[in-house]
């Protein structure tokens, strides 16, 4: 343990305050800060779409990000909500009620949690606060208001040198478990209500 647990715990809330204040995710409130040995913060960030880009919900990002994505089964799945058989009249239809919902897209086909994270165009809290941290993160500890880091994260942690992870006691990618072991990355987890104020 690179901190003492009243610091992790510390981290670990104000990664929850980052969360639940700053997420621009339309399905989870996750975040993430990295603190070094110092307890210096280093990076700072939250679920959301990558700058410029447009927000997952909007007719932008819906018909040229998710769209292009969805199989045959899917665009199927959708016309029959609508009793519709012609691609580009469910196209229509979809983008006309789901444009500015405020609904993550996943959602829209009912995916579960950590089901094809692809279909939105969000990055993860993991991912963007090593990326915001603009400096060497080796050796820090990385605090997760999330579940274990999916499979993307966990590389990204590993290839950073991330040295110590902190997070909820929830997993959905098994493998996760099998590359921090084999990285030899130190994996804290947290039950949701040992973090309540």
């Amino acid at each position: 343990m690179i901190h003492s647990k009243k610091f992790d715990y510390k981290y670990m809330r104000i990664a929850k305050a980052v969360a639940q204040e700053n997420t621009a995710c339309l399905s989870r409130k996750l975040g993430a800060i990295i603190v070094d040995s110092k307890h210096k913060v280093k990076g700072v960030s939250y679920n959301g779409v990558p700058q410029s880009l447009p927000h997952a919900d909007t007719c932008e990002s819906l018909e040229n990000y998710f769209w292009p994505q969805l199989t045959s089964d899917d665009i199927e799945s959708i016309g029959l909500m609508y009793d519709l058989k012609e691609e580009e009249t469910i196209k229509k239809k979809f983008l006309e009620m789901y444009t500015d919902r405020g609904t993550c897209p996943r959602k829209l086909l009912g995916c579960g949690t950590g089901d094809r994270p692809l279909l939105c165009n969000c990055t993860h809290a993991e991912v963007n606060c090593i990326t915001n941290a603009a400096c060497d993160v080796s050796g820090c500890v990385m605090y997760c208001y999330s579940p274990i880091p999916c499979i993307n994260c966990a590389g990204t942690i590993i290839n950073a040198r991330i040295a110590e992870v902190h997070c909820l006691d929830v997993t959905y990618h098994e493998q996760s478990l099998w590359m921090f072991e084999h990285a030899d990355i130190a994996l804290v987890t947290y039950g949701v209500d040992d973090l309540i104020d």
